[in-house]
């Protein structure tokens, strides 16, 4: 039984959406943690909401530049991509939502995920739009 490329490309793209709705929940309980200044077990659930997420969409992208490398090559802005997306996965995971992480802690690594998610995302579509695609 194969996967069918276009599956793959439905399954990342929704997990992205699945991310982007988290990582506003996250955000608001992040804040609202900050503001009543407690760590609080809400934050440190949805912090780790945010990672499993955050991991489920970065290893269906693996998956996906797999299939479509197998194909057409190992692009520049697909590697890009993964490696942002790489980077954001780890500082995820070593700092987002630890039992003892402060809710500053997620603040900043919320915002600067989502910074590195923003600049892979829009790395993709630089490329797709013809404007830097270097093959």
């Amino acid at each position: 039984m194969t996967i069918d490329v276009t599956f793959m490309l439905n399954a990342h793209f929704g997990l992205f959406l699945l991310l982007v709705v988290v990582t506003i929940i996250a955000l608001l309980v992040t804040l609202r943690s900050l503001l009543r200044s407690g760590a609080g077990a809400l934050n440190r659930v949805v912090m780790l909401i945010y990672r499993i997420v955050f991991i489920l969409q970065w290893l269906a992208g693996l998956a996906l530049l797999i299939m479509l490398s197998a194909t057409s090559g190992w692009p520049l802005y697909r590697l890009e991509h993964a490696l942002t997306m790489t980077v954001a996965v780890i500082l995820t995971h070593l700092f987002g939502g630890r039992r003892n992480s402060r809710p500053l802690t997620s603040l900043i690594v919320l915002l600067v995920t989502s910074a590195l998610v923003a600049v892979a995302y829009l790395r993709l579509e630089e490329a797709r739009a013809g404007l830097g695609a270097v093959t």
